[in-house]
């Protein structure tokens, strides 16, 4: 995929410092395309996801039987993003596999914080940065 987007030409010098050079082309393919090299790389979950996360915990839901309105009870709560979304916490890799791990932890969190939303007016009850 990095020669067909010829990506590694268009590294910049901070890429190319935090990932490495990138591995020359081979097989007749023009020199500006190469491999994307990610022997620099290194991942740590827990020193990546070491914050909070703010949300609204839903405690318990009333009688639903009669339809809407629905009576729910929350709070708003701070715990540590570590252990809402990852069922094991302690990772830690290099290379692409550290590299498809720390994408796919993005992911992870991006869906749990939109599926746990906290009305912008409550925000201030937060106290995070």
């Amino acid at each position: 995929m990095t020669q067909i987007l010829d990506i590694t030409s268009e590294m910049t010098t901070e890429a190319r410092s935090a990932f490495g050079e990138p591995w020359p082309a081979s097989y007749g393919i023009p020199t500006t395309a190469g491999y994307f090299n990610f022997s620099k790389f290194e991942y740590d979950r827990q020193k990546t996801y070491a914050g909070d996360v703010c949300y609204l915990k839903v405690l318990g839901v009333g009688d639903t039987t009669s339809g809407l309105p629905v009576s729910v009870t929350a709070e708003i709560v701070k715990e540590p993003i570590l252990e809402m979304v990852f069922e094991e916490q302690g990772f830690k890799g290099s290379n692409v596999w550290g590299f498809k791990q720390a994408v796919d932890d993005a992911r992870a969190v991006i869906f749990w914080v939109h599926e746990h939303p906290l009305p912008a007016e409550l925000m201030e009850y937060c106290d995070l940065p």
